[in-house]
């Protein structure tokens, strides 16, 4: 049975840490991270307009 599942990950202020993560998430690392505790083709990412904080 699959669960639903929200998680919201907030910034610390300092200049260019979103592009850090963004980075990071999308390298294999990453990858495998979110592949250990959810479908990666299934999660739906969502960017504040502010981009001090995403959604998965």
């Amino acid at each position: 049975m699959e669960k639903e599942m929200l998680a919201i990950a907030f910034f610390k202020e300092g200049e260019g840490i979103f592009e850090k993560f963004m980075g990071w998430m999308q390298s294999e690392e990453g990858l495998g991270v979110r592949a250990s505790v959810a479908t990666v083709e299934k999660t739906l990412p969502s960017i504040s307009p502010m981009k001090n904080y995403v959604m998965f």
